[in-house]
């Protein structure tokens, strides 16, 4: 499992695949996956050496394409709706998004939708000691991703479940195993 941006990690990948080992590679969901497979694909197309295979990405959201769940059908909605753009500014590279939703977006939709449901619950005159304590009052709640979340004293990360990825030639596909993922 390796962690870090999208750029070091497709360094990593071109030169254990250049080295000549085929070994599984995982992402955790810090790597940027859609930027991390541009640049590999864009390295493969360089050196005509296929580098983008045996990764495997963990995410902890779910394919933005699965539409039976009702939070990925809310974000779709949302983001065909305003069309969000990256802000553009002299402190920023010129990063444009290579498709309309993405892993990362779907994630930090889904922490805006936590955030929110908790700032509700708190009510109208929440300080951050009530913005606490209504988090560690949660309890079991529904997001709309088909797995439970929850708040309490003791566990202070919403979801306990990882989806799966592994790459392919045009994209992260959703996986259910591990082993259904590596060559």
């Amino acid at each position: 499992m390796t962690t870090g941006g999208y750029q070091v990690n497709c360094g990593l990948v071109r030169d254990v695949r250049s080295a000549g080992s085929k070994v599984p590679i995982y992402f955790n969901s810090f790597v940027g996956p859609d930027e991390l497979l541009r640049l590999l694909q864009a390295e493969e197309k360089r050196t005509q050496k296929k580098l983008a295979y045996n990764l495997v990405y963990t995410s902890v959201v779910p394919s933005f394409d699965d539409k039976s769940l009702p939070a990925v059908v809310e974000y779709r909605t949302a983001m065909d709706k305003y069309k969000p753009q990256t802000p553009r500014g002299d402190w920023q590279t010129a990063y444009t998004p290579s498709a309309n939703y993405s892993l990362d977006s779907l994630e930090g939709f889904i922490t805006a939708k936590t955030f929110l449901m908790v700032l509700e619950k708190a009510g109208r005159n929440v300080t951050r000691k009530s913005f606490y304590t209504t988090v560690e009052s949660m309890g079991q709640f529904d997001l709309g991703l088909g797995a439970p979340a929850e708040f309490s004293p003791t566990r202070h990360q919403a979801l306990g479940k990882v989806w799966l990825f592994y790459a392919t030639p045009s994209g992260w596909k959703p996986s259910e195993s591990i082993a259904s993922t590596v060559e």
